[in-house]
């Protein structure tokens, strides 16, 4: 008897995880510490120590991140040169948020995507836009030099109108 009531307690348990797990997946939430994940920084740990090794045996010393004023540059030149520019991380939902809103009424090739994560001054240039902006956060969308905010308030402009609106002001529409 106590057997069974195991088995169905385990049944029931196993039954609970999976219906954890597919409310995770349909909420768009992104493990961050899983093996594949483990296996990419694995990988770009040792491609960076190879890259030091690599100078070092050239005789040049380690590649240093950009300096404050070259990524003061890039910002303020992508700002004013693209209409419509989002600074982003690839794994943030709140990023794939304003990039969806955007991209609804957008071609991909209107929107100039700055992913943070994937640049070696990412966080140099989060710092930066942190002091321009008061948001420290991403994603943060520009429309014609203007900043209007992250995800949440890029889909609330879509939502009521304004986005196209502010698009269509800019000529990016």
């Amino acid at each position: 008897m106590l057997s069974g009531a195991f088995r169905a307690l385990r049944k029931n348990l196993l039954s609970i995880i999976v219906l954890a797990l597919v409310c995770l997946a349909i909420s768009g939430f992104v493990p961050q510490n899983t093996p594949e994940l483990r296996g990419q920084k694995k990988r770009a740990g040792a491609r960076q120590e190879l890259e030091r090794e690599q100078a070092r045996f050239m005789g040049s010393g380690p590649s240093k991140k950009a300096d404050m004023s070259g990524v003061q540059q890039l910002v303020d030149n992508a700002i004013k040169e693209n209409k419509v520019v989002v600074f982003s991380k690839s794994y943030c939902p709140y990023c794939h948020k304003a990039k969806s809103a955007l991209g609804k009424i957008l071609p991909s090739s209107a929107i100039t995507v700055f992913e943070l994560d994937q640049r070696d001054d990412g966080s140099s240039i989060q710092q930066y836009l942190g002091s321009v902006t008061g948001q420290r956060t991403v994603p943060q969308v520009f429309i014609n030099g203007k900043f209007i905010g992250g995800g949440d308030d890029t889909a609330r402009l879509a939502a009521s109108g304004e986005l196209q609106k502010l698009l269509k002001e800019a000529g990016a529409l």
